[in-house]
């Protein structure tokens, strides 16, 4: 994806999100959210007092915001590239408009990075250069990033083939915004035909709630004012979403990508260690997990590679 591009899809989505949102991680289960927050809180545990905290593709600053219940000693900085972040906590320092391969800050300003699913979007050596360079000797880092098999990705490739086929022009949002601009938005005709449309995806796509959504969207819309203004806006917003999940099929790490992530990062002094994150009760993997800390008290869960 074009860096502008980019920008604008991730700046849309973090302008529309709350506070803490996941992300590509919409409606992440309490027993995944909660693994998660238990990674997060034994790093912290591990983490001197008053360190200085960078948090690489910070989003909607779900992990400072619970870096900062867990340890408020920490202080915490957040970068992203989205130019519109949502508002945190006034200690928070966040950095938005930033590449991570671009960092704006001295060597060495940081004890500690963090990334909860957004250095494998970056171009990894530079990121990993601006790491090398802003991170203290000795510093600390904990990443955790998508696994090429994990369930992230399996819950959201089938949702890209959904949004294509909304996309499409023979698709739902196309069908209706022609006939609006036709003025032909209330013949029985449109509506026959946007119904055989919505049965048809709906067949094609049958676990995919988006389609029901958005058709939801499009009636609302059509019966409303400005139809053509807010079903342009609707085509905006599903364009970016399938824009991000486009982005995530190609940052996923493979375990080669992994290893070669965790090679670059390693030094003899502190070797990196890579690790595959599994939810509980889920035989798939879920992340990966790249740290020159090892966990105080490995879980059952947690395979070391």
């Amino acid at each position: 994806m074009p860096l502008k591009q980019e920008m604008n899809a991730w700046t849309h989505y973090w302008s529309k999100a709350p506070a803490m949102s996941r992300g590509c991680l919409p409606g992440l289960p309490e027993v995944a959210a909660n693994h998660l927050q238990e990674i997060w809180r034994q790093f912290f545990a591990s983490l001197p007092l008053g360190a200085r905290l960078l948090d690489l593709g910070t989003g909607g600053g779900a992990v400072l915001v619970e870096a900062q219940a867990f340890r408020s000693d920490l202080l915490l900085t957040g970068v992203d590239y989205a130019a519109v972040l949502p508002e945190l906590d006034k200690t928070i320092t966040l950095h938005p408009g930033t590449r991570l391969e671009n960092l704006p800050f001295d060597d060495g300003s940081f004890e500690v990075i963090t990334s909860q699913f957004a250095i494998e979007y970056t171009n990894i050596s530079a990121a990993i250069q601006e790491v090398d360079r802003v991170l203290t000797f000795a510093g600390s880092y904990l990443f955790i990033c998508h696994h090429a098999d994990g369930v992230i990705v399996r819950d959201n490739l089938p949702r890209l083939k959904a949004i294509r086929e909304t996309l499409s022009p023979a698709g739902l949002l196309y069908t209706a915004i022609q006939a609006v601009r036709q003025r032909k938005k209330f013949t029985p005709e449109t509506w026959q035909r946007l119904a055989r449309i919505f049965t048809a995806t709906q067949l094609k796509h049958p676990d995919q709630s988006l389609v029901k959504e958005l058709a939801d969207d499009i009636a609302r819309i059509m019966a409303g004012p400005d139809s053509l203004e807010k079903l342009l806006a609707l085509r905006q917003a599903v364009e970016m979403e399938g824009q991000r999940i486009m982005a995530l099929k190609k940052a996923v790490l493979t375990e080669n990508r992994a290893r070669i992530l965790a090679e670059a990062l390693s030094s003899k002094q502190q070797p990196a260690h890579l690790e595959i994150v599994h939810v509980p009760g889920v035989s798939a993997p879920f992340a990966w997990r790249i740290s020159n800390r090892p966990r105080m008290a490995p879980p059952a869960e947690i395979n070391t590679t």
